[in-house]
């Protein structure tokens, strides 16, 4: 490419990023600020919110933007669009949860970290580049150590956000450890431009063996936010040393940045294509891993979820359990054929599975917690799932709704839990028809029996809220709906909202999750790439 070239491709980068910018230099601007201005923590959250305002306006004026898909390190394709979007409607969701966990002296950081922690989220979404990557994974994964610590100083705050410091850094020098493969073989490290090359019938690319291990690097890096066995260690322990603020946080957008790092990073890369070049050495063994993988969170997170008495605990065991269906999707999207240049509007795409498990389980997982902490107060604290007997007696509106979250979450029709786990299962079930990938046959039958045991202790929760009598007379039991802060209450309205009504209308998430699905599978048409990039130039 020319510098002209070069020069507004960098311009066209920078104008696309225009919404993380806002975010960054507001989040910037709040903590300078709360060094100097005595203000409330109700002025600190609204600051927040225009901010997120000010930057999904900028999402909407940029998102037009023309970006090229090898040179730009930014891409403003559908999947990056609705991402971010995405993010930006659910942050907006978690400011109201997050909006009293906090005291005044350290809001101004905290809404700031916050900021960050968005910033970061969305960065990884429109990333085509692997520093870029790392440098969206970072911003997440060091806001919420001072979220974890600002929101309450306590021993037991402070041993969860160690731990998770800690395994972070580790969990980030085994992706760098990966990308610096990917770089190595290929030197090159536009994500667009490294899938274009291993699809592109080049025959003499380096030794597909540290192609390999480039993938296991990578994903053991990523893992440890998916909360993915074995790096899912961390999850009991932080969860239940959390406020039940930062439980609802945790509990999705670190999730969700992981599995959409590995939708930009594995599918296009290590997917299976049509006969374009590239062998099946690396999806083979790339899938049996995965397959081990999956089988086994899926079997820790539903059978530590049943042991659980604490609520907490049994969060963080079914976020484990939920990250094993998730990556069903993902083996479907790395074992899919794809032709080169246009990917297939096939619906069952993996990452469309993805993509709508991620909405759906972001919708009831913060809604359950959030009716959580409207009913937990210092006078009587719920922290047990004996502590919610007698909701219905006590609080009838606060149990039926968390039962609809509970039944979500369990994936019983028509809420929107059911398409969220009916995309991954019928994904899987698409590409395990042949004779080579019977072992995701088998995969597909044992996530069903999990999925059957996960009814289970979500029922259990429902059977103690409305046939398990109450340790406290009735006479003495406070009323509940006076406690809640109206932004919480407002964000349960909106997740009981789109629980139902997306459950019943599916298509208001699945038509933008199958374009994102497409957009971030389709590669440019590799003669043209390579041209463009002096790519060739590895095939010598």
């Amino acid at each position: 490419m020319s510098q002209a070239d070069l020069y507004q491709s960098t311009v066209n980068s920078l104008k696309a990023m225009s919404p993380e910018i806002i975010l960054l230099l507001g989040a910037v601007a709040m903590m300078t600020a709360g060094a100097f201005l005595n203000r409330t923590r109700c002025f600190w959250a609204q600051a927040s919110a225009a901010i997120l305002g000010l930057a999904t306006l900028a999402l909407w004026f940029t998102g037009s933007t023309a970006t090229d898909e090898i040179s730009s390190v930014f891409l403003t394709d559908t999947f990056s669009i609705n991402v971010r979007l995405g993010l930006l409607l659910v942050s907006f969701i978690l400011l109201a949860i997050l909006q009293d966990q906090v005291d005044k002296a350290r809001a101004p950081e905290f809404f700031g970290a916050f900021l960050f922690l968005q910033a970061g989220a969305m960065i990884v979404a429109g990333a085509n580049e692997l520093i870029v990557l790392f440098l969206g994974l970072e911003l997440v994964s060091m806001p919420t150590y001072l979220l974890l610590y600002f929101s309450r100083r306590n021993a037991t705050t402070l041993e969860s956000a160690t731990k998770y410091f800690f395994l972070s850094i580790f969990a980030s020098a085994f992706f760098i450890y990966g990308a610096t493969f990917l770089y190595g073989m290929l030197g090159i490290t536009h994500l667009k431009g490294i899938a274009t090359v291993f699809h592109s019938g080049i025959t003499n690319i380096p030794d597909n063996k540290f192609g390999l291990i480039a993938a296991m690097m990578l994903f053991i890096g990523l893992s440890y936010r998916i909360t993915a066995v074995p790096m899912h260690f961390y999850a009991p322990d932080v969860y239940e040393g959390s406020p039940y603020g930062m439980t609802a946080l945790l509990s999705w957008f670190p999730k969700t940045v992981g599995f959409v790092a590995l939708a930009r990073v594995f599918s296009p890369i290590f997917g299976h294509r049509f006969s374009d070049g590239v062998n099946d050495y690396i999806p083979d063994r790339l899938l049996m891993a995965l397959t081990i993988i999956a089988a086994a969170t899926l079997l820790v997170g539903n059978t530590m979820a049943l042991l659980q008495g604490n609520l907490r605990r049994l969060f963080a065991y079914s976020s484990i359990a939920h990250s094993g269906y998730l990556l069903l999707g993902l083996i479907a999207s790395v074992r899919q054929d794809i032709p080169f240049g246009a990917a297939t509007r096939n619906p069952l795409l993996g990452t469309f599975g993805i993509l709508t498990y991620l909405a759906a389980y972001g919708l009831m997982t913060l809604g359950a917690i959030g009716v959580i902490m409207a009913l937990n107060r210092p006078e009587r604290p719920v922290e047990s799932v004996e502590d919610l007997a007698g909701l219905s007696k006590t609080s009838p509106g606060y149990a039926l709704i968390l039962t609809v979250f509970l039944f979500s979450l369990a994936g019983i029709p028509p809420l929107v839990g059911f398409w969220g786990k009916f995309y991954v299962f019928t994904a899987l079930f698409s590409v395990a028809s042949g004779e080579p990938d019977r072992m995701l046959t088998w995969l597909a039958i044992f996530a069903a029996v999990n999925a059957a045991v996960g009814v289970f202790y979500y029922l259990r929760i429902v059977v103690t809220i409305y046939l398990k009598a109450s340790d406290v007379p009735p006479a003495f039991e406070p009323k509940l709906q006076s406690k809640a802060p109206l932004p919480l209450q407002a964000a349960i309205g909106v997740c009981l909202a789109g629980t139902v009504l997306f459950g019943l209308y599916p298509a208001a998430i699945t038509k933008p999750a199958q374009s994102s699905a497409v957009s971030s599978l389709t590669l440019p048409l590799h003669d043209e790439a390579l041209n463009k990039t002096n790519l060739k130039s590895v095939s010598r």
